[in-house]
């Protein structure tokens, strides 16, 4: 998710073939490669290249148990984990949340050995300029400590997931 691909070229075809592959059987309708360099359509004979930002999951007309029910089961393992782990879920509140919430975004980017491409700058301005009614930052917290958050912006119905963070320390929670 943080960048394109790495290593030779020769072996993009055959990534591409397990990667169409897997996502069949994940059910995965929809895969972004970021900072792609394949400029000519040759280069990938099996897929339809669209310009795409986000995956969008539907969630009008179904209910909270129909949504539960379509989940994997180990991701309602880590709900039901987070749940049972003291966590809670609120709204940043102060450009000092936002700096809280850009230190968990620098360390999610350590951990996954990937450049911080958004500044803190950034961050502040969609805090300043578009908060509340265009965009929505959360934390995830335990014991009152920021562990996890995310920035969420709004077009007119749907809400997109921008960017998110987390404490490396702290993954065990979920």
């Amino acid at each position: 998710p943080y960048g394109g691909f790495i290593g030779g070229r020769e072996y993009i075809p055959e990534f591409l073939s397990f990667l169409s592959r897997w996502a069949k059987k994940e059910k995965v309708q929809r895969i972004q490669i970021v900072d792609l360099n394949i400029k000519k359509k040759q280069d990938l004979p099996d897929f339809k290249c669209v310009e795409s930002y986000r995956h969008v999951l539907e969630l009008k007309g179904k209910s909270t148990d129909q949504i539960w029910k379509n989940y994997k089961n180990s991701l309602k393992r880590n709900i039901k984990t987070a749940l049972k782990s003291d966590l809670c879920f609120e709204k940043i509140k102060s450009r000092g949340g936002v700096e809280q919430f850009y230190k968990l975004y620098l360390d999610s980017m350590r951990r996954n050995k990937a450049l911080a491409k958004y500044p803190f700058q950034l961050f502040l301005k969609i805090y300043d300029l578009l908060l509340p009614e265009f965009s929505d930052m959360f934390f995830v917290k335990y014991h009152n400590q920021p562990v996890a958050g995310m920035v969420v912006i709004y077009s007119e119905d749907t809400a997109h997931y921008f960017h998110g963070g987390s404490a490396t320390q702290y993954l065990h929670l979920s």
